[in-house]
């Protein structure tokens, strides 16, 4: 029932939007220390284009999973196990929840954001295209210490590499029609399985690699 509460208030949010944009994810960098970046974006190495994920965990109200509670007697048993402890003989049960809110996996695609604000080192304030607002803290890679960088492919060419910590605000909008390309076009492929099926489509190989000058390791 959880799942269903986030699922529900994501889709509401994002019912408004407009289509998503096309191409490499492209916006202005404020660094803790004052700098400000701006260029193509490859995020936590392999989320680089608009239609790409950003992963987390939605903070669920108590006052939803109160909700939720009413609308489902199996969903309330289980929560009333949850807020008990059972001894030899005895169990013990209280009324009131307490530590931080449960948490459910949300994510949502870049296209759909105008602004990322770190706001604690596991938690993002995002602002939509469509002026709305949301909070996700961390659950993978994509938000908090476990992030493997964010990657800034400047006008000049260059490439600037930041760490988490590093991060302050992020502004995402579409490249200015004056500035050049990205360096690196996305992978794009045909597969085809054993069993005969073929897929042609974007390529994300081992998840990280998925634009032209990523590298396939092995041994020869």
């Amino acid at each position: 029932m959880s799942n269903g509460v986030v699922a529900v208030l994501l889709s509401a949010l994002l019912a408004p939007q407009a289509s998503l944009p096309d191409g490499r994810i492209y916006g202005v960098v404020l660094t803790t220390d004052g700098q400000r970046l701006e260029g193509y974006l490859r995020w936590d190495r392999n989320e680089t284009h608009w239609t790409d994920f950003l992963d987390g965990r939605k903070e669920i109200p108590w006052e939803k999973l109160r909700e939720a509670e009413a609308l489902d007697a199996e969903f309330r048993r289980r929560r009333e196990l949850e807020r008990s402890i059972s001894l030899p003989g005895l169990r013990i049960s209280w009324e009131e929840d307490d530590g931080d809110p449960p948490t459910s996996a949300a994510a949502i695609r870049f296209g759909h954001l105008r602004s990322l604000t770190v706001v604690q080192p596991n938690r993002v304030a995002l602002v939509l295209r469509s002026g709305q607002e949301l909070d996700l803290v961390g659950a993978s890679t994509d938000i908090g210490r476990a992030f493997r960088g964010l990657v800034v492919e400047t006008s000049s060419g260059g490439e600037v590499r930041l760490r988490w910590r590093e991060l302050d605000r992020i502004d995402f909008h579409a490249a200015p029609s004056d500035v050049p390309g990205p360096l690196e076009r996305r992978l794009h492929g045909t597969l085809r399985t054993r069993t005969g099926l073929e897929l042609t489509g974007y390529v994300a190989w081992d998840l990280d690699e998925a634009v032209g000058s990523d590298v396939l390791d092995g041994r020869a």
